[in-house]
């Protein structure tokens, strides 16, 4: 039986090592290739002529979809697009239009159901027969790619003041969602924190307090006190509690992002940042499993890698990322200018 030659694309390589792996493990498939970049993608499809190629819905430059036309028109292949939100699976619509055979939901390590049928539908989607398309028309305006996340919501503790500087400085001021973080900091401090951060952050940066409406801008969590997200008034609002520490920690990450879950699902965008133990990474995953996006903080950068670790290894962060990386992210998935 003739192996199938498999050409991965995905500008994680965290994730472009975990579908290597899963595929590698069918003696059927075998990897000729990856790209971490949509033209690297094309170029690539020219010289190695893969069978099929599974191909990351949100890439930089140029997504899924851009990609997919461009292969269609120069080296016809079948492509599976690969999503981390179920709220993108679904739209085989744009999928076909683009020229791609469907969407899928990108398995996790934890998950070996989806991990076979990952493997399953490559084989499948390899035996389809492409023709070049000489032309193509764009994806009609309402059948764009919506992104309907309401929240960012951050985790940091050692090490995450500058971290957190470094996302915020990259943020315009016209950064449409409301950015909530929790600082394991001590008390009393928050204000000199707030005042060095909105230094060189062009959105304001307010410390919560009991019933403040969430709207743009950044919010901290006091020191002391557990942050969390309540409707109030058919509105989103912060609340205040003094429940008792969470494995030690008040506020709590995981009491932010569970509170963040109940209320609005998976429309939520949510970051692990630098720290010791494993505040936030239960959290975290309960957005991931929602339909949320979600990101780690990479080791080399982390000055504790012990939350982003914590994470990683419950399968909650879809992407793994440098905190310079971070900010482009966001900006690319909310369809902002770079």
């Amino acid at each position: 039986m003739k192996t199938v030659k498999v050409l991965l694309v995905d500008d994680s390589p965290v994730q472009l090592a975990l579908l290597r792996s899963w595929i590698e493990q069918d003696p059927a498939m075998k990897v000729v290739g990856v790209a971490a970049s949509g033209l690297e993608a094309v170029q690539l499809t020219a010289e190695l002529k893969p069978d099929v190629i599974a191909l990351d819905l949100f890439m930089p430059e140029m997504d899924g979809f851009k990609v997919t036309e461009r292969i269609m028109q120069e080296h016809p292949t079948p492509i599976l697009l690969l999503t981390v939100s179920e709220q993108h699976a679904t739209l085989s619509k744009d999928a076909h239009h683009s020229g791609a055979i469907t969407v899928m939901l990108k398995p996790t390590p934890d998950d070996a159901q989806n991990i076979q049928k990952f493997r399953e539908t490559l084989k499948v989607v390899a035996k389809i027969k492409m023709v070049r398309r000489h032309t193509v028309k764009p994806i009609a305006p309402q059948s764009k790619v919506s992104f309907p996340y309401q929240a960012v919501l951050i985790a940091a503790s050692t090490g995450g003041p500058p971290i957190l500087q470094t996302i915020l400085s990259q943020l315009p001021e016209h950064f449409p969602l409301p950015v909530v973080i929790v600082q394991h900091i001590a008390q009393g401090f928050e204000m000199s924190l707030i005042n060095w951060l909105q230094t060189s952050c062009l959105l304001p940066i307010h410390l919560a307090r009991e019933g403040m409406e969430l709207k743009k801008g950044v919010y901290l969590a006091p020191s002391g006190t557990h942050l969390e997200l309540l409707h109030k008034h058919g509105k989103v609002v912060l609340h205040l509690s003094h429940h008792a520490p969470v494995r030690g920690h008040r506020p709590s990450a995981n009491m932010l992002f569970d509170s963040a879950t109940r209320l609005l699902g998976g429309n939520l965008i949510a970051i692990q940042l630098t720290g010791m133990g494993e505040d936030g990474a239960s959290g975290l995953k309960a957005i991931r499993d929602a339909g949320g996006f979600t990101i780690a903080q990479d080791e080399k950068s982390s000055t504790v890698f012990g939350m982003p670790q914590a994470a990683i290894k419950l399968g909650a962060a879809q992407h793994v990322l440098s905190p310079e990386e971070i900010p482009r992210k966001l900006k690319e998935i909310l369809g902002l200018q770079p």
